[in-house]
């Protein structure tokens, strides 16, 4: 069985799945729409997980789904859309909390690393006369 899950339904808990978007729309605050099969749905991402479980119809449904959703985006106007070409770096924390922020930050974090890294190193070099 196909379902086809909008935000609405997530905001209102009329429908309740679980999924991998889950962390994108509870903590980034990103609005999508989720789609998922649901029979046998304690196999998910386990193991027992097994593509033949999956109908020929609910593929159809699914597809029917995407085909429309993708007609009414194609006739949009994104003329209006602000583009920000600035690179994001995105991940979540155990599930608890999203974590963002630009390549720039990003860059900035792993130089401080490093710095701190060699600075160590270098310290337990002389400590030990290993240099």
């Amino acid at each position: 069985m196909f379902v086809c899950k909008s935000e609405r339904n997530l905001q209102t808990q009329t429908l309740i799945l679980l999924s991998d978007f889950r962390i994108f729309r509870d903590f980034a605050h990103i609005p999508g729409l989720d789609m998922a099969f649901i029979k046998n749905g304690y196999a998910y991402h386990t193991r027992l997980d097994n593509v033949d479980a999956i109908t020929p119809g609910s593929i159809q449904h699914e597809g029917s789904n995407v085909l429309h959703l993708v007609r009414y985006l194609g006739d949009l106007d994104f003329a209006t859309v602000k583009d920000n070409d600035q690179k994001m770096v995105f991940f979540d924390v155990y599930g608890l909390f999203m974590v963002y922020y630009s390549e720039r930050t990003a860059i900035f974090l792993n130089l401080v690393v490093a710095a701190i890294t060699l600075a160590i190193a270098w310290k337990e070099g002389i400590k030990y006369r290993i240099c």
